[in-house]
């Protein structure tokens, strides 16, 4: 538990159901959430329980070079993170003028070895004071408490990491080490994991390494921010498909997540489309019909996919079923880890 955010846990004006909330989130904070937290506060300190939240439930906006612990290093690292210089080239770069344009252009705070400032989101999260269930920590895969000897009590991280698709700049895994004191994860140990899937428990019990479970968790994080290569309705046929599986390896839901074309998943926002087309077929509703408006077409939907052998999931919020499509694993299933296919 992060100690040096005590000061939120107890800010004034706060609510109880504020101050769960609170305490939830600051418990799972990951080593780089810390930072960019840190750099918040310096340039903005929230003065009620309401500021507060919103500030910890928007964290994502904000964005950090990292190291950097002034404006000199703030150069160095665009110089090599961004713009991919070596040492030579450094010799004859302005570092102190590029970094004065930068900080010029994203004005922000330096805080815990990084420069902290607000970067741009699209998901704006803003909290009217009841809608604390909406604001769940939800942009991760898999989190991970890892210690080392240099800190026995561990920090978190979470999955996916983007280091290697942003030209190098560390981010959760290497601010973590660095939080850690070491170099690589092998010198790392596995305190706690959780998967941010529900049916997806005691994850670090099917994985020999540390790398491995990463890996898993990686591959599941892409496929989350991805949703399908914009597939309607991703996550509930994604939902669906994990439920038709019975699904309870993070292995198994990377598996899923990567053949989701094996399915036909009819979710609820499609009954009436799918209802429709069924009906056109058989010759109805083609052209303006006085029927349209009086016809339940999501009840109608809901028969015929019934009728046709597909599963409706637990929230009864679709139907689904295997269709052809060859299912191609990423993995090897060991016994542990096996699907009903």
């Amino acid at each position: 538990m992060d100690r040096s955010f005590d000061t939120l846990r107890s800010i004034r004006n706060t609510t109880s159901e504020e101050s769960v909330w609170l305490n939830q989130r600051l418990d799972g904070l990951t080593a780089k959430e810390a930072i960019l937290l840190h750099g918040v506060i310096a340039a903005n300190p929230p003065g009620c329980g309401k500021e507060a939240v919103e500030l910890l439930a928007n964290l994502t906006e904000y964005e950090l070079c990292y190291p950097a612990d002034n404006p000199r290093q703030i150069g160095e690292f665009l110089a090599r993170e961004e713009h991919n210089m070596d040492d030579v080239l450094l010799t004859y770069l302005d570092l102190d003028k590029l970094a004065g344009r930068y900080m010029e252009e994203h004005p922000g705070q330096f805080a815990g070895g990084a420069y902290v400032y607000h970067g741009s989101c699209d998901d704006d999260r803003h909290y009217d004071g009841t809608n604390l269930a909406q604001l769940e920590d939800k942009d991760w895969s898999v989190k991970l408490r890892l210690a080392s000897d240099q800190n026995p009590e561990g920090v978190w991280l979470k999955l996916p990491d983007y280091e290697k698709i942003s030209n190098g700049r560390p981010d959760e895994i290497g601010i973590a080490l660095d939080a850690l004191g070491v170099r690589t994860i092998e010198e790392c140990r596995l305190l706690e994991a959780k998967c941010i899937l529900p049916e997806v428990r005691n994850i670090a019990d099917y994985y020999d390494s540390l790398a491995e479970l990463i890996f898993d968790g990686q591959n599941l994080g892409f496929a989350l921010d991805e949703r399908g290569q914009g597939m309607p309705h991703f996550m509930e046929k994604f939902a669906a498909a994990l439920e038709y599986e019975g699904c309870r390896t993070l292995a198994a839901a990377v598996d899923i997540s990567q053949n989701l074309s094996c399915y036909d998943v009819i979710t609820e926002a499609d009954f009436h489309d799918y209802a429709m087309r069924e009906l056109q077929q058989h010759g109805y509703f083609h052209g303006e019909s006085s029927l349209t408006d009086c016809f339940d077409f999501e009840v109608y939907a809901a028969d015929l996919l019934e009728h046709q052998g597909l599963l409706l999931t637990k929230d009864e919020k679709s139907y689904i079923t295997r269709n052809d499509t060859s299912f191609v694993p990423v993995h090897d299933h060991s016994e542990s880890q096996q699907m009903v296919m």
